[in-house]
């Protein structure tokens, strides 16, 4: 056996009765610790001499305010297990602290503290698509007599968590931060609560007539002052849940719905309001209507606001956890933000921060993921053989396009120049981008076959196929009722960027209008070229307050071509100048979108095609030579496009002899 036993003795003195308990190694000899009760008589309760014996056979001492289990089980390995997990939630090594757990509870399923604990450790370490633990919470809220006062309202409040019935959740989360003000994690849980409840309800006061019943500021506040009370609550891996709360990018917008999981039905960004960072949802589609300049003046102060704010939870994160790879994925991601591609150590500039992450990833798909990072910091540093070499890299290691990386795969096929893998993976596309589930595979590959080789301009007969397959499949493959939509949403997602092909005419047949520029090239394909002008108009005094890095890669380059569609040569050359010239500011979040890597490239292309026709030889060389480090090793559809580019980088030296 194990060769400890624990024996006693009692005195009485006076009236007062002394209970002693030594543990004692048999083998040693010797003893290992002693403990002793009064009581004003020689009687003694069970609960009383049950907690002597477990005081010396505990793991260390209580945390504050921790529940020791020994009211709770009879069940001693169950109680061992509990003991052993609050030991490793004290130094927040969850994975070991779940392990315990799932053994006390499986030992005892009547344990209800270690019930409470285990549902609150699973929510913290599992995805949020894995809601089994709220099993957990489900029995502790049931046993809840045998909880304190404390756990009993945890209990619930987790409960409500897991099953989203917020409006529960969050108030008795307040409560528990009401009760105890130095609690981290329930500032923590209180913050989680907030950002995850998105359910918009009817306000008079409101501009559109609707609010958010919780707030993302308030939910910025809660983790800020949870992670100021406990640094090490970073080793919850839940920063999805602090990240959104403090948007740093304009494609990053806040979803809304009438009830809790329900579908998304409004959007709002933030805008700086006074001290306060404030989200106004409006009914999708047309949900951005805070295009003014006073609310693109506010959303540049709240994207700048919560740059800040995260750089300091994330410099933080890196000091109490210099061995983090995600700690330093984040920090790098807030340094790109800010614009601080490179620095002189891993805490000051992006691209160190994500070697170093390279260097602490403990899996090859983080490693992946990070090497993607560092493309596109390349890309902004404007290391176009470096991004492109690390770039092939990533590509052949991340192989076949599946639901899991397509966007990768996309991304870096897209800024290599592989047209077949770029159209692979955009056929995952549909679902994700353009909301259409349950397309036929062969029309998800037509539609792809379109939007790829319209985007890298890959014209002609190639495209033109594609797009007469899409159109045959529409009538052969896609039932009657959903053709209006597949129409909309995946043929005219095509046409849009065909335009750059066929002169602006693509777009004369398409229903797809959700976007400005898609309303303006139908109306230029449909020759109500006034129109045109006008909402393009509308695009330029909505950009005027936008910084030049904010703005989607892929919408200035359709603006660009249909100012050229027009006539504007000097607007378009204007655009496609002040696209190109943000690179190295431009946002991660505008540039995760899996066809701005492409377009990149293409803006590229037709800016060396126009500063050669207008004789503008530099400027040719300049994007031309860019587009050939970037497609150097680029799929033959693309090699007219990269022989005509060899050429023109090649004109500055021409033209100086």
């Amino acid at each position: 056996g194990i060769g400890r036993l624990i024996w006693g003795r009692v005195t009485t003195n006076g009236g007062v009765s002394r209970v002693y308990a030594d543990l004692y190694d048999v083998a040693g000899k010797r003893s290992l610790g002693e403990r002793t009760i009064t009581a004003d008589s020689a009687r003694f309760t069970e609960r009383e001499l049950r907690a002597l014996a477990n005081s010396l056979l505990a793991y260390g001492p209580m945390p504050a305010g921790v529940d020791d289990g020994q009211s709770g089980t009879r069940s001693f390995p169950a109680w061992q297990a509990y003991m052993r997990a609050v030991a490793a939630l004290s130094r927040w090594q969850l994975d070991s602290a779940e392990r315990e757990l799932i053994f006390a509870t499986e030992a005892d399923p009547d344990f209800a503290v270690a019930q409470l604990r285990r549902a609150q450790v699973a929510n913290w370490v599992h995805s949020s698509d894995d809601r089994s633990w709220t099993a957990n919470a489900r029995r502790a809220a049931a046993l809840r007599a045998e909880l304190k006062e404390r756990d009993a309202l945890l209990a619930d409040a987790l409960l409500a968590f897991g099953n989203r019935e917020y409006d529960v959740a969050c108030p008795r989360y307040r409560e528990l931060v009401r009760r105890d003000t130095m609690a981290a994690v329930a500032w923590f849980s209180l913050g989680a609560c907030l950002r995850a409840d998105n359910v918009v309800v009817g306000d008079r006061r409101s501009p559109s007539g609707w609010s958010f019943r919780s707030s993302y500021h308030s939910a910025g506040k809660a983790f800020l002052r949870a992670f100021e009370l406990e640094p090490r609550l970073y080793a919850i891996p839940r920063f999805d849940w602090v990240r959104p709360v403090f948007a740093t990018g304009r494609n990053q917008y806040r979803r809304g719905s009438r009830q809790s999981g329900g579908p998304a039905g409004f959007g709002s960004l933030p805008l700086l309001v006074a001290d306060t960072i404030a989200y106004t949802p409006y009914p999708m589609p047309d949900w951005d209507r805070e295009s003014d300049p006073l609310s693109q003046s506010r959303r540049s102060a709240a994207l700048s606001r919560n740059a800040d704010v995260l750089l300091g939870i994330t410099t933080s994160w890196t000091r109490n956890f210099p061995h983090s790879s995600e700690a330093f994925r984040e920090l790098a991601a807030v340094r790109e933000s800010r614009g601080e591609r490179t620095g002189p150590t891993a805490e000051a500039g992006a691209l160190q921060a994500l070697i170093r992450a390279k260097e602490l990833a403990a899996t090859k798909a983080e490693s992946l993921a990070i090497g993607e990072s560092q493309v596109r910091v390349l890309l902004k540093l404007e290391r176009f053989p470096a991004a492109r070499t690390l770039g092939d890299s990533i590509f052949a290691a991340l192989g076949v396009p599946s639901d899991s990386n397509w966007r990768s795969v996309a991304k870096l096929a897209g800024i290599t120049g592989r047209a077949t893998a770029f159209e692979s993976a955009l056929q995952h596309f549909w679902t994700d981008f353009a909301g259409v589930d349950g397309l036929d595979q062969t029309v998800a590959r037509a539609g792809a076959e379109l939007l790829g080789r319209s985007i890298l301009g890959i014209c002609g007969p190639p495209v033109n196929s594609a797009e007469a397959r899409m159109r045959r499949l529409m009538e052969s493959s896609v039932q009657p009722d959903r053709r209006a939509e597949v129409h909309k949403r995946v043929l005219s997602h095509g046409l849009s960027y065909l335009t750059v092909c066929t002169n602006g005419q693509s777009m004369a047949t398409a229903t797809r209008d959700e976007s400005l520029i898609a309303r303006a090239q139908i109306a230029f394909a449909l020759g109500n070229l006034p129109r045109a002008r006008v909402m393009l108009d509308t695009l330029a005094k909505n950009r005027a307050a936008i910084r030049a890095g904010e703005m989607s890669i892929n919408l200035s380059a359709r603006e660009a071509a249909l100012r050229l569609h027009l006539g504007d040569t000097a607007t378009a050359v204007r655009i496609l100048d002040m696209t190109l010239d943000a690179i190295p500011t431009i946002s991660p979040s505008s540039f995760d979108h899996p066809l701005e890597w492409a377009m990149l490239v293409r803006a590229m292309v037709m800016r060396a095609d126009l500063a050669a026709s207008s004789g503008d030889a530099n400027t040719a060389a300049k994007w031309a030579r860019a587009v050939v480090e970037l497609w150097r090793n680029a799929d033959a559809p693309l090699k007219p496009t990269l022989a005509r580019m060899e050429r023109l980088s090649q004109m500055r030296q021409a033209n100086s002899r």
